[in-house]
């Protein structure tokens, strides 16, 4: 059960903050006379709804009176609401949604692509694309979800497709707005909104207990976001936010008998800990070559630091090895019994730089862009040898480190109520790892040229027909390439024929109709073989 309180606006003193940030470029919208709110535009994946009828496969915007209006308590529940799109709980608070497209593994989001105003969310999209960190539904506005040949324009991960979160625009006119909401077992939900000038400050807190016992959830989310005019044709965005978690979370779930015998909230690990801080830095700017011609350069940089303190992960676990037979049966246990805890400490740090042209001409529209990406991943294990232990022998001391290079090229051309978009992506990856416990150390690199086309038919305003064909990309993490010994793995990057023909309608005002087909097939091209594809491995 929950109560809303109520909701209150007020025109602040202007505030003045300084905050670090990076530079960069985005497409530009400028703002109109009378629309003071809207001065900058985020990277956007589809953009307004009227860009569906030239979208070449499937796509949906959850925009923000649907998400307002539904009050989404998690980022799953306001996924459910697009066809195709599976997410799947684990904490009862969707901090670390496992989402999924078109029937593949939800496990931790690694087979889609996260965006959060069109830039990387996840920490390691490349070389870790595991989502054990996802910011609070209230943050968006907007969501974009895409899929088919169109995920080319983005990636890494364009088998399954891309989920785009976009956060308000800064406000022009000083004002703001204080919410919270109240629940049972213990929940609060509150928030503070306050700007003008072109700048905005954002935060929320929430907290309350989990889906089971000895789980409980303290979660602060700082956003700052500034955008200003520098002349008629530059405009600059920045963006800064904090993040930081401190939950009572086990990864241990619950056996059959468990289950049956002491109900679905029984968890007796109540001094399993997670403890994480995020920080994020990003800017745009926008550069209007002319009426036709949009530069856009994107830079981002975020640090990622997850502590999680365990004692088991999952009913068979050696390390508690002693209670296995008690929870197969069925009966309650005492895990401080083992005298044993695992501390599982990553730090993870992720920058990067996108320029991206967009240029509109008499056939279509024209698109290109590339991509320097880099992440750092410094992983530690600890086995301590009490329940609260924070300090013991360490198991595992790993440097991996992550360099991509990424180009597309894209080209749409409309013929009356056609439109065909051939598409082209190229990955190249390089991919290290040290074993700062032995020494030992490895690298290799992994490329990667996937195709694509989409085309769209329109035999009338209400109505598309779209059908798209590409070759989908999923990198592997660094530890699949290579081995704790600094051995090379002989294992390519995943690959799929990806096939999709739908339509889209909107037979009534206000109801719209979205259908489509899909294959995946990830034999017709394992074993095809592509200029510049393929493992280079060095010891």
């Amino acid at each position: 059960m929950m109560y809303c309180l109520s909701r209150s606006s007020f025109s602040p003193t202007p505030l003045v903050l300084a905050i670090a940030a990076a530079y960069a470029c985005v497409p530009a919208v400028y703002a109109k006379e009378g629309d003071p709110d809207k001065t900058l535009a985020t990277i956007q994946v589809i953009g307004s709804e009227e860009n569906l009828s030239t979208l070449g496969g499937a796509g949906q915007i959850l925009g923000k009176k649907e998400l307002e209006d539904s009050h989404v308590f998690t980022v799953n529940e306001a996924l459910r609401k697009v066809p195709g799109v599976h997410a799947r709980d684990e904490e009862g608070f969707g901090l670390r949604p496992n989402i999924a497209m078109r029937g593949l593994n939800p496990t931790r989001s690694t087979k889609i692509t996260l965006l959060e105003d069109g830039l990387p969310l996840a920490y390691a999209p490349y070389g870790d694309n595991a989502s054990y960190y996802h910011p609070m539904v209230d943050r968006y506005e907007r969501i974009e979800v895409l899929k088919g040949a169109s995920s080319l324009l983005f990636g890494p991960q364009t088998v399954g497709g891309v989920v785009n979160y976009i956060t308000p625009a800064p406000r022009q006119s000083f004002g703001g707005y204080v919410q919270g909401v109240v629940g049972n077992r213990d929940y609060f939900n509150g928030k503070v909104n306050v700007g003008g000038g072109g700048f905005t400050l954002d935060y929320g807190h929430k907290e309350g207990d989990g889906a089971r016992d000895n789980m409980n959830h303290k979660l602060d989310d700082l956003n700052i976001k500034y955008g200003a005019m520098l002349s008629e044709r530059h405009a600059i965005t920045v963006r800064g936010n904090f993040y930081k978690e401190d939950s009572m979370l086990t990864y241990s779930g619950l056996t059959q008998a468990e289950f049956d015998r002491l109900g679905a909230r029984y968890n007796p690990f109540k001094n399993d800990r997670f403890e994480a801080e995020r920080v994020g830095l990003s800017a745009t700017h926008d550069f209007l070559i002319d009426d036709k011609s949009t530069l856009t350069t994107s830079v981002y940089y975020s640090k990622f630091d997850r502590d999680w303190w365990r004692q088991a992960s999952n009913s068979q676990d050696a390390q508690c090895a002693a209670l296995n037979p008690s929870r197969l049966a069925g009966v309650t246990i005492n895990p401080d019994t083992c005298n044993s805890v695992q501390g599982r400490l990553r730090s993870y740090e992720t920058w990067g730089i996108e320029p991206r042209l967009t240029v509109a001409h008499g056939l279509g529209e024209f698109q290109a862009g590339v991509r320097a990406h880099f992440e750092e991943q410094n992983r530690i294990q600890i086995n301590g040898t009490s329940p609260t232990a924070r300090t013991g022998t360490v198991a595992e001391n790993n440097l991996r480190q992550t360099s991509a290079y990424s180009g597309f090229v894209a080209n749409r051309f409309d013929i009356g109520q056609f439109s065909v978009t051939p598409i082209a992506r190229y990955e190249s990856i390089k991919a290290e790892r040290t074993n700062r416990l032995t020494g030992q150390s490895g690298e290799t690199s992994v490329h990667a040229f996937t195709p694509g086309v989409g085309a769209t038919w329109n035999p009338m305003p209400t109505l598309t027909v779209f059908t798209s064909l590409h070759k989908g990309f999923a990198p592997p993490r660094v530890e699949d390439l290579i081995g704790g010994t600094g051995t090379v793995v002989d294992v390519d990057y995943e690959k799929s024929l990806n096939f999709e023909f739908g339509v889209r309608a909107q037979p009534l005002q206000g109801v719209s109709v979205q259908a489509a087909y899909f294959r995946n097939d990830y034999g017709r091209w394992q074993h095809a073989a592509f200029p510049g594809q393929g493992l280079v491995r060095r010891a």
